[in-house]
């Protein structure tokens, strides 16, 4: 209840870039003014000032990660062989087969 009270708590764009992402993260008043300017982040505005909560803030973090695209660095899993059932059991047989001779 405390946690969701504070979350909820009106805070300005300066605080709360700090509060939520750190001093030294890089993100500040004005980056989050041009990403409500964009549409992605909740504020509203009382005396002229702009306002946000951390719950909107963690709400567009998420929104973010939900539309960003795959980062090329990451590698991507090797997808298995194509090679279908059958002709796994193909190649199996022909093996036993070579094996039997050789034993013979």
């Amino acid at each position: 209840m405390l946690q969701a009270k504070a979350d909820s708590r009106p805070l300005r764009l300066d605080v709360a870039a700090r509060e939520y992402f750190g001093e030294d993260s890089g993100v500040t008043r004005k980056s989050l003014q041009r990403l409500a300017r964009q549409g992605k982040l909740r504020t509203f505005r009382v005396a002229n000032k702009s306002f946000t909560t951390l719950a909107a803030v963690a709400e567009m973090v998420n929104s973010a990660s939900e539309r960003a695209p795959p980062d090329p660095h990451i590698a991507k899993p090797t997808l298995p062989s194509t090679v279908s059932a059958v002709e796994r059991a193909a190649q199996a047989i022909a093996s036993i087969g070579e094996a039997a001779r050789d034993v013979r």
